[in-house]
C-alpha cells in the first residue's frame, strides 16, 4: 500500500519567570499534540519488515523546570521534570488485528510515561587560581514498551557525580557516571536488547592554549 505523510497539530502554553529576586527560576509549559496517519512498523506474519498508517495519536502533557540559586555562594540546585499522556486513536483496523499494543486508548510505544532529573552544582574559588567545581545528578524514566512485542524496557535510574579543580589554563575532574550500575534494559524489542552503558569511573583533564 501506498504510504501516507503523517502530520501534526502541536499547542503550547508556558512561561518563564524569575521570582524571589531573580533567586527561584520557574519553567513550566503545557502541550498538546494531535497526531495523524502514524507510519508504525512492524512484522509481517511471514516475519517481513512493514511500515503503514496505523492511525492517529494524541499526546498531553506538562514540562517544569525550578532553579534555586540557594544563598550559599557557587551552589544552585536544578529539578526538571515531565509527565505525559499519549495514547493511539482511531488505530487503523487491520493493524489493531495484528498487534495487541496498537488499540484505541493504549499507549504510543517508546514514549516513557514520566521522567525526571534532580541536581546540584556548586562552583568556587578555592584561592585566586584555584575553583573548585562539584556536580551531582539524579535521573529516572519510566519503563517504555515495543510496539511489535510488547516488552517493556526497564525503569532506568542514573545517579551521576563529579568534582573537579580547575586552574589558569588547566582542569582535572575525576567523575562516577551510572554509580548505581544501572542495567536496563533501555529498550527492548523481538531482535535487540539495547543495555544501558556500564558504571564509568575516571578522570578527565583538560588544558586552554
Amino acid at each position: 500500500d501506498t504510504i501516507a505523510p503523517d502530520s501534526l497539530w502541536s499547542y503550547e502554553l508556558g512561561g518563564k519567570f524569575r521570582l524571589a529576586d531573580g533567586k527561584l527560576l520557574v519553567d513550566i509549559a503545557a502541550y498538546l499534540t494531535d497526531w495523524s496517519n502514524i507510519q508504525i512498523p512492524f512484522l509481517t506474519n511471514a516475519g517481513l519488515p512493514a511500515v503503514v498508517n496505523g492511525g492517529d495519536a494524541q499526546i498531553k502533557g506538562i514540562d517544569l523546570g525550578i532553579t534555586w540559586i540557594t544563598p550559599l555562594a557557587g551552589l544552585s540546585l536544578t529539578g526538571i521534570a515531565n509527565i505525559n499522556d499519549a495514547k493511539f486513536r482511531n488505530v487503523n483496523p487491520a493493524l489493531a488485528a495484528a498487534l495487541p499494543t496498537a488499540q484505541n486508548g493504549s499507549k504510543l510505544p517508546n514514549v516513557p510515561k514520566g521522567n525526571f532529573t534532580l541536581a546540584a552544582n556548586y562552583s568556587g574559588r578555592l584561592s585566586d587560581t584555584v575553583k573548585l567545581n562539584l556536580y551531582a545528578a539524579y535521573a529516572y524514566r519510566d519503563r517504555q514498551q515495543d510496539l511489535a512485542s510488547g516488552l517493556f524496557s526497564a525503569n532506568i535510574d542514573m545517579l551521576t557525580l563529579r568534582a573537579g579543580l580547575e586552574f589558569d589554563k588547566l582542569r582535572i575532574d575525576a567523575f562516577a557516571e551510572n554509580l548505581l550500575n544501572e542495567r536496563g534494559p533501555a529498550l527492548t524489542t523481538l531482535t535487540a536488547v539495547q543495555p544501558v552503558y556500564p558504571r564509568r569511573i575516571g578522570v578527565s583533564a583538560s588544558f586552554k592554549y
